[in-house]
Formats: structure tokens, C-alpha cells, sequence
């Protein structure tokens, strides 16, 4: 069974993972900014980012999760450019 734990609103987390044995997560400089352009793509909108620290083998970051309103009005802001997107792919069908 997998277990998920729920991230509350206004709490501090520390977040690290680290490679299986002698791996590396980041073997060059492109995977440390690729790492980041997708933490700020979907960590940063719900979250505050209080420092980080990313090595070869292993990262920690500390978090603090956004106020419960704020995630609600961005989730709201994403469905509906979801419910826009599907709604113009499906208009612009030709057949």
C-alpha cells in the first residue's frame, strides 16, 4: 500500500531526497536549472521557498505551504484555462 501524507496549509516542510548508492540525481549543470525550472513551475505557486540546497547525489529544500484561500483561487485560475483549452481544441475540429 502506498501511503500519502497531506501538506497543510501555513506548515513548514523539509523536503530531501536522496540517489540510490553511488548515483547521482545531477550529473551536470542542465539538470540542476531543469530541477529548478520544474520546482518553480509547480512548487512555487503553492508554496514559499525558504532556501535550498541541491548536491550531486542528494537536495533539501524547506518550504512553507501557501494559506488554504490562496491555493483554492490558483486551482480555480487553472481549471478554468483547462476548461478554455479543451473547449478551443474541441471547436477547432475539422473533419
Amino acid at each position: 500500500m502506498k501511503y500519502f501524507d497531506k501538506f497543510h496549509p501555513d506548515n513548514f516542510y523539509h523536503i530531501f531526497n536522496h540517489a540510490v548508492g553511488k548515483e547521482n540525481l545531477f550529473k551536470n549543470h542542465d539538470n540542476y536549472i531543469f530541477f529548478l525550472s520544474k520546482f518553480d513551475k509547480y512548487i512555487s505557486p503553492i508554496a514559499k521557498t525558504f532556501c535550498y540546497c541541491l548536491m550531486p547525489n542528494h537536495f533539501h529544500v524547506l518550504i512553507q505551504i501557501r494559506p488554504e484561500n490562496g491555493i483554492r483561487e490558483l486551482a480555480k485560475k487553472k481549471m478554468k484555462i483547462l476548461i478554455f483549452t479543451d473547449l478551443s481544441c474541441n471547436n477547432s475540429a475539422t473533419f
